[in-house]
């Protein structure tokens, strides 16, 4: 399997009151495995849009959105699921974590989910928190963190069913310029070693361009950024 991602021909409506709001129009894209690629564009253009539909969270209107020539939404709700927990990692602005909860567990809660034995969460859980250098935080709740290492328990979790693709909505958004640009390094870093593909929405047009492929949302269309 080379872990191809294909969008072929993908157009998004919503409707509001009597009104099709069309917000992505005929969208074609592929990416290949262990690339790293970044979607940019003015807010409320769609780029939440677009990957909520490649991360299987919505239905496109019309098109299909191909895993290695399989169409996920052709699986039925629990097979779907299962799909998503086994390939795709999630990273967003706002980090999502459950206040209540250390560091650790807040990343064993996919583990738990999965029917991991609570040691073999926590091992895990403390093992990828050492990966984004965070062990020595690990029992620390989010309330106690800082938002750069908020945002890197956030990568642990994600990273921590071994998924094959992590699509990541705006990962520095909320972050200074030197905390961002940690984080981006970090997820550069995890893009090389472990050859897990990203797929990152983002507004910094200097971390943007760092990333192997860049694409432009304008008006519903992916426009094609890449000169190189």
């Amino acid at each position: 399997m080379n872990d191809k991602i294909e969008v072929k021909n993908i157009s998004k409506s919503f409707t509001i009151g009597e009104k099709n709001l069309e917000v992505l129009r005929g969208l074609y894209l592929t990416v290949s495995h262990a690339e790293m690629i970044a979607i940019t564009g003015v807010s409320g253009v769609g780029k939440s849009t677009l990957l909520h539909l490649l991360g299987t969270l919505d239905i496109p209107s019309s098109g299909e959105v191909l895993y290695d020539e399989v169409n996920p939404f052709l699986l039925s709700t629990h097979d779907l699921s299962q799909f998503r927990n086994r390939t795709i990692g999630f990273i967003f602005q706002a980090h999502h974590l459950l206040p209540e909860f250390t560091a650790c567990e807040n990343v064993m809660i996919p583990l738990l989910i999965n029917r991991y034995s609570r040691k073999e969460a926590r091992e895990k859980a403390d093992s990828f928190l050492a990966e984004v250098e965070l062990d020595h935080r690990k029992n620390h709740k989010p309330g106690e963190l800082s938002g750069g290492e908020q945002q890197r328990v956030a990568v642990a979790r994600s990273l921590v069913n071994n998924p094959k693709v992590i699509i990541a909505d705006e990962p520095t958004g909320n972050l200074d310029e030197k905390t961002g640009r940690s984080i981006h390094n970090l997820l550069k870093r995890i893009n090389k070693e472990h050859g897990i593909t990203f797929i990152i929405a983002t507004h910094n047009l200097r971390l943007a361009s760092e990333t192997d492929q860049q694409y432009q949302l304008i008006d519903g269309i992916l426009i094609d950024d890449n000169n190189h």
